[in-house]
């Protein structure tokens, strides 16, 4: 790997491999003046140390003195661990990170989805027709599947109205497949199989956090919820559709335009988190 403007100096490699990841260390030596003026041609945090060895990933670099004066030498850091070396980046989409929380809650209901007949029931009118006393008639509890879907992202700017405009809208478009693309675009490692899945009004932006965490650096973390909400034919259909009932109770907008500004990446690169 050779850089201009510095000198590789001798046994300047050094990698160490172990059972969790591979870390690679390599020293260069430029003037203070170069340095200072951003002229030495280093590694950029986020590059690979070569084409093929694409699981080393420069995580860190520093400059320290030397018994010259004039010169400092140059340490990078290659490392095969996660992208911890992206989190906290503003405006990146190297900068996200993502998390599924699936669930299925007992619910108590009145009113319940018979997926054979097609058609919603009402209980007390079930458990009349079998002759039975109202007196006795049972709880009926019901299993409704549901999700959550957090992403935390980092934004150079705080974003508080568009966010505050937001909350409580439902996606007007498929979400977690235009997510997923995105960040599949961006980062090699990431894949998904929700390329495929029409979510379309199945998530509630339901709340954020809003957190200044360094100069001019904002994280922000997002907040979705996802329905299992049925129609007649028991097909899911929706927060805007509620039990069968076309209600369009909530506002509808394309979520992806939640992380406009802190969705850039390097297409030169193709690699995310820096610029």
């Amino acid at each position: 790997m050779a850089f201009t403007g510095v000198i590789e100096g001798k046994g300047s490699r050094e990698e160490i491999l172990t059972n969790d990841n591979a870390q690679l260390t390599f020293k260069q030596t430029a003037t203070w003046v170069e340095w200072d003026d951003n002229l030495v041609d280093i590694p950029y945090i986020g590059a690979y140390w070569n084409d093929s060895r694409t699981d080393l990933v420069c995580r860190n670099i520093s400059a320290t003195s030397t018994d010259d004066p004039l010169v400092c030498n140059i340490t990078s850091i290659f490392s095969s661990n996660g992208y911890e070396w992206q989190q906290g980046v503003a405006d990146q989409i190297g900068s996200w990170s993502e998390r599924f929380i699936i669930n299925s809650d007992r619910q108590q209901h009145d009113v319940y989805p018979d997926f054979t007949a097609g058609e919603w029931k009402i209980w007390a009118d079930e458990w009349q027709a079998l002759g039975a006393d109202e007196d006795s008639r049972p709880f009926l509890y019901r299993f409704v599947g549901g999700a959550e879907f957090e992403v935390t992202c980092y934004g150079s700017r705080l974003y508080y109205n568009r966010l505050f405009m937001a909350i409580n809208s439902v996606n007007s478009t498929q979400f977690i497949s235009e997510y997923a693309a995105k960040r599949e675009m961006a980062i090699d490692k990431f894949a998904s199989d929700g390329s495929s899945w029409n979510d379309t009004g199945f998530w509630l932006f339901c709340g954020a956090n809003m957190e200044q965490v360094g100069d001019g650096v904002y994280r922000y973390d997002l907040r979705f919820k996802f329905t299992a909400s049925y129609d007649l034919a028991g097909v899911p259909a929706g927060w805007n559709t509620q039990y069968g009932i076309e209600v369009n109770m909530y506002q509808t907008m394309d979520f992806i335009t939640l992380l406009s500004g802190m969705d850039n990446f390097d297409a030169a690169n193709g690699k995310a988190g820096h610029t």
